[in-house]
């Protein structure tokens, strides 16, 4: 299993940068935030 096997990436959707953050981090907060402060809000998906 590589590092970054438990990484999600989400694509902010006012400039269109790439986020990635943990899986751990991602449930906890339940938002990214790009290098230019634009917050997105994530949700959780269903299923396995």
């Amino acid at each position: 299993m590589t590092e970054h096997a438990h990484e999600i990436e989400v694509t902010c959707p006012e400039c269109g940068e790439v986020v990635r953050l943990s899986e751990e981090e991602a449930s906890a907060k339940m938002k990214a935030t790009c290098k230019k402060g634009h917050e997105i809000p994530l949700a959780k998906a269903i299923g396995g």
